[in-house]
């Protein structure tokens, strides 16, 4: 893991060397078997039972799982509308994944969910299925029905009786509440859709690319990261415990494979660019204290890190992670890069 210098790894117009040769496949959820989709949700299922190990970061967390709810919630503050953003949810994922491999016995990779195939009516997608799936909506009263409302319990699927221990919010502390959704057709016909992915997609810069998927602290503008958070609703709109929602990891699985894709059109300029601020743009939303932090951009030496969530990857440099197979720019030393090794399979939806 890297620590080399702004100048060793100045990244662009460079060639990509040091990848790993037995990367693990990520698939779209629609993809996969049904056994493959019982496996994946078992070992969601295990970490949520197994002991919490980062009680003395936080008293209210009560399972493994609730680590993850953990390092995000702490974090948050200092991990959106920020040019690391991308780098540090894939760090984030590639972390989550490895627990479940090998805590929970799974052998698969995390699978991503494609929304845009779903995009006309996402509770209808197939990962809403509560035999096969992650379980359907939440459950409310129509007549009282609030799009802010995050108490709408799931009512069916593997999830259905999940207590969540630690306090929804900023606060570390314990307060029990069940897993929330409150599904909002139109977020998903706005901005989930393959119309969206592809102006992503045509943006010929970093920081162009990352603002158009992140968007905005505004419904106007959410972007597809903000509008997948609410269009699933409840707990998932949650800034910081919005990974209480299982679902998080696909949805941010999704866009990490867009990020990729979007390196691999022009590898030779995108492999290793990276811009945007360390500072959030809108900090006024946060409650973060940026005193004393730079009021520059983010360079590919700087670091990210897990925290004690971090096991091997602790602490790292975006440039460990801009490659999703562990490779490197020819130009940096043989100390970087070599933390991931997976790729995305495409979506069905490239075949349409």
């Amino acid at each position: 893991m890297g620590s080399a210098s702004a100048a060793a790894i100045a990244g662009r117009d460079t060639a990509t060397v040091g990848r790993c040769s037995s990367p693990l496949v990520r698939k779209e959820w629609r993809t996969l078997t049904g056994p493959q989709k019982a496996h994946f949700l078992d070992a969601v299922q295990c970490l949520h039972n197994a002991e919490p190990q980062l009680t003395t970061v936080a008293s209210g967390t009560g399972s493994r799982f609730e680590d993850f709810i953990v390092e995000h919630k702490v974090q948050t503050d200092y991990i959106h509308q920020v040019g690391h953003f991308l780098p540090w949810h894939r760090l984030f994922l590639a972390q989550f994944e490895r627990v479940l491999r090998a805590e929970c016995n799974y052998t698969g990779a995390l699978p991503y969910w494609d929304y845009s195939l779903d995009a006309a009516d996402i509770s209808q997608s197939p990962v809403f299925d509560p035999a096969s799936g992650f379980g359907g909506n939440g459950i409310f009263d129509e007549a009282t029905w609030d799009l802010f409302a995050d108490n709408y319990c799931v009512g069916d699927g593997p999830f259905a009786d999940w207590t969540i221990n630690i306090a929804s919010g900023n606060n570390t502390a314990a307060a029990p509440r069940c897993l929330a959704r409150n599904l909002f057709a139109p977020f998903g016909q706005g901005w989930l859709t393959a119309e969206r992915e592809a102006e992503i997609k045509s943006k010929t810069d970093f920081g162009s690319m990352v603002w158009t998927m992140e968007g905005e602290p505004d419904f106007e503008i959410l972007g597809m990261h903000g509008a997948g958070h609410w269009a699933i609703g409840g707990s998932a709109a949650n800034v910081y415990t919005s990974n209480s929602e299982p679902l998080f990891y696909l949805h941010h699985a999704n866009l990490d494979r867009i990020w990729a894709e979007w390196q691999a059109a022009n590898p030779s300029t995108r492999q290793f660019e990276i811009d945007g601020s360390v500072i959030p743009r809108h900090p006024e939303v946060f409650a973060g204290d940026y005193t004393g932090m730079s009021t520059g951009n983010v360079t590919l030496a700087y670091p990210i890190n897990l925290g004690t969530l971090g096991g091997p990857s602790k602490s790292v440099t975006i440039l460990d992670v801009m490659d999703t197979k562990g490779g490197r720019p020819a130009t940096a030393p043989s100390t970087a890069g070599g933390v991931l090794c997976y790729e995305y399979a495409a979506s069905p939806a490239a075949s349409q």
